[in-house]
């Protein structure tokens, strides 16, 4: 029996797979790919011993007892993914806004949004800059130059939102493949490093020591990575200031969003990841936020503003997402040749490829591409929060 096959032969349908339709509606909450149990769970009352709850698997159609996969990418299974995106949001909110625990004075705490990008490893075909807008023109350059290899550094075209086109590479020879898979893996290094120099800025600052800061002021966040259209990830962070008790303990008056945006800005400029060149072993790669980086102040209940709801609704969609928006692959390859099974960009298949390469060299040993090719080189969580920061997602 397959996977995705909820058909029982050994009863007798159309009662059969009607039962096992509305067990996998009701038990695992429609998911596309349930996990199946076999087993029996007591629960007793500790005063008496009398049995207060049982299930056991044998009782249930098919003799398994369904639960939902909880996948959190859109791609693999849709409903388990709306209920980590909605999930998500309710993190995020109520590390804004308060609620689930979290006292409401939690919306005076100075917050900031932030995104991080990548640089860049090449030009690509760009599109619309926001959902809807009028795209511009591609990339128009006078007298249309070309590459060192014969093709065109420019594009007139305005590529409307969905065009395959969009972060394909203008020349797949000049684009560094092997640079952004090694920017890709290093992404949690600096995310940690970012982290680190922000508190370090405020110290800076404030004329504190980091040590005298911490028995002021916390630094709180919660963190998502996106995919963009060529291939890198990028950071949305939404970062908070509090006291050292964290959301239920108001920030120093002094501690604003104009401080904390400052230290933010200061801070991703610092963090880079020093590697082996993969073109000289004898020479280095180094690895830093593209130039780009916005910080924007979080608003409460202002019209037109970046307000808390659009930042964790914003955030929280990009929680279920994987490298769909590339055109990639849902699940880990365990050879190269695997990639013939699915319908990936040759933009992807070239990450892919770099990361198998890169893999069975030395001094990548300890970045797992090969593990990680499926996701271009990024191995770490998807989505992040510090401790202080809200409720957790099981709470």
């Amino acid at each position: 029996m397959s996977e995705h096959d909820l058909s029982l032969p050994s009863l007798t349908p159309p009662a059969a797979r009607l039962a096992v339709l509305r067990q996998a509606e009701d038990a695992a909450g429609c998911c596309r790919q349930p996990v199946r149990l076999r087993g029996w769970k007591r629960e007793h009352d500790p005063a008496t011993g009398e049995v207060i709850a049982a299930v056991d698997s044998s009782d249930q159609p098919g003799g398994y007892l369904l639960i939902p996969c909880g996948n959190r990418r859109e791609q693999v299974c849709p409903p388990c993914s709306k209920l980590y995106k909605g999930d998500t949001y309710q993190v995020l909110i109520a590390g804004l806004r308060g609620g689930h625990g979290i006292p409401e004075d939690v919306a005076s705490h100075p917050a900031v949004f932030a995104t991080l990008t990548a640089p860049s490893f090449g030009p690509v075909h760009r599109g619309p800059r926001r959902p809807g807008g009028q795209p511009p023109q591609c990339r128009p350059r006078r007298g249309r130059p070309l590459c060192e290899h014969g093709m065109p550094m420019s594009c007139g075209q305005r590529h409307e939102h969905g065009d395959p086109a969009i972060g394909q590479p203008l020349c797949s020879k000049c684009f560094d493949y092997a640079g952004a898979v090694l920017f890709n893996a290093s992404v949690p290094a600096l995310r940690d490093q970012t982290t680190q120099e922000t508190r370090r800025q405020l110290a800076a600052t404030l004329g504190l020591s980091q040590q005298s800061l911490r028995r002021h002021l916390r630094v709180s966040f919660g963190k998502v990575i996106e995919y963009q259209r060529r291939g890198l990830v990028h950071v949305h962070a939404v970062i908070r200031a509090d006291r050292p008790g964290g959301a239920a303990d108001p920030a120093p008056p002094w501690a604003g969003t104009r401080l904390l945006r400052g230290a933010v800005l200061a801070a991703v400029t610092t963090p880079a990841i020093t590697l082996p060149h993969p073109a000289d072993p004898a020479a280095v790669i180094t690895l830093a936020w593209g130039s780009q980086a916005d910080v924007r102040v979080v608003r409460r209940d202002i019209d037109g503003e970046l307000d808390d709801h659009k930042v964790a609704a914003y955030v929280a969609t990009y929680a279920v997402k994987g490298t769909e928006q590339t055109g990639g692959i849902p699940v880990p390859i365990r050879r190269l040749s695997d990639l013939d099974d699915w319908k990936a960009t040759g933009h992807v298949r070239r990450l892919i490829t770099a990361c198998w390469q890169l893999s069975h060299r030395d001094e990548y040993q300890s970045l797992r591409l090969a593990r990680w090719a499926h996701q271009l080189g990024y191995r770490g969580w998807f989505s992040t929060r510090s401790r202080r920061y809200s409720v957790t997602l099981s709470g």
